[in-house]
């Protein structure tokens, strides 16, 4: 019997893109990061004419390839990137490299098989990669500088422009972490009314005691003696009545009750 199970669905997690850079940012980046590999490129193919190790069939391939497609003409070796790095790829037997892979054919391929494919997404600006692919850019243009021995200040200009993507970066992290911030913030709760209500009366209450006379800041002070004889329109408080016998006595039958209670023999 064929078990037939059910593949588990297939959910797709939505990743944010982080793009630090806006459209004009990201034109002036690439196209001083054009022009500084351009420069570095034609550079370097020249020093290696001069060196005598450019092949001239290899040379005239490229150039009647770039005549056939009605490109215009170029100085020196003026061509895009592309060509200039197809170029290179085809005396990888004959051209010096230098840094530590510079014996390695394979790396030295796989290199200059990557900057030809970042020189194709940087011929189609769109305005709008991602932070990665604009890293990878400048690691890959730092490792073919390695390998090309570029002069210092062609390596110079490469690094201001590393400093330009590292510094929009970091300001875009602290406009995020700012965001977060805000986010996680939570405001006080507002005092319940029926409490503060509560501590204004108590307040007040004590304000009208510390605002009397210290004679009468004690338990007792402000007792109503006994009205009882008085007619009930002349009292001055409300309540019950107590009565003469057992409030107001007079001090003989006080004295005598007193007596009375006392044990015998005291």
């Amino acid at each position: 019997m064929t078990d037939f199970k059910t593949a588990a669905p297939r959910t797709h997690v939505t990743k944010e893109i982080a793009i630090s850079l806006d459209p004009r940012e990201q034109s002036l980046l690439y196209c001083e990061m054009g022009f500084i590999l351009s420069n570095a490129m034609s550079a370097y193919i020249n020093a290696q004419l001069h060196s005598g190790r450019l092949d001239p069939h290899i040379f005239a391939k490229i150039s009647d390839t770039w005549d056939q497609k009605g490109r215009p003409k170029v100085i020196g070796f003026r061509y895009d990137l592309e060509t200039q790095i197809d170029l290179v790829s085809l005396h990888i037997g004959t051209f010096r490299f230098y840094g530590p892979d510079q014996t390695n054919t394979v790396l030295v391929k796989a290199l200059l098989y990557d900057m030809k494919m970042n020189a194709h997404i940087m011929r189609v600006q769109t305005y709008c990669q991602p932070d990665s692919v604009i890293a990878k850019h400048i690691l890959d243009s730092q490792r073919l500088f390695q390998l090309l021995d570029t002069p210092e200040q062609m390596q110079i200009s490469l690094a201001e422009v590393s400093q330009f993507f590292k510094v929009a970066i970091e300001r875009e992290d602290a406009k995020r972490n700012e965001k977060e911030t805000e986010k996680t913030f939570v405001a006080p709760a507002p005092a319940n009314t029926v409490s503060a209500k509560a501590t204004t009366v108590s307040n007040k209450r004590m304000g009208q005691v510390m605002a009397s006379s210290p004679e009468e800041n004690y338990p007792g002070a402000r007792r109503v003696k006994n009205q009882a004889s008085l007619p009930e329109s002349q009292r001055q408080y409300s309540g019950p009545v107590l009565e003469p016998k057992t409030y107001d006595q007079p001090e003989s039958q006080r004295h005598n009750q007193n007596e009375q209670r006392r044990p015998p023999g005291y």
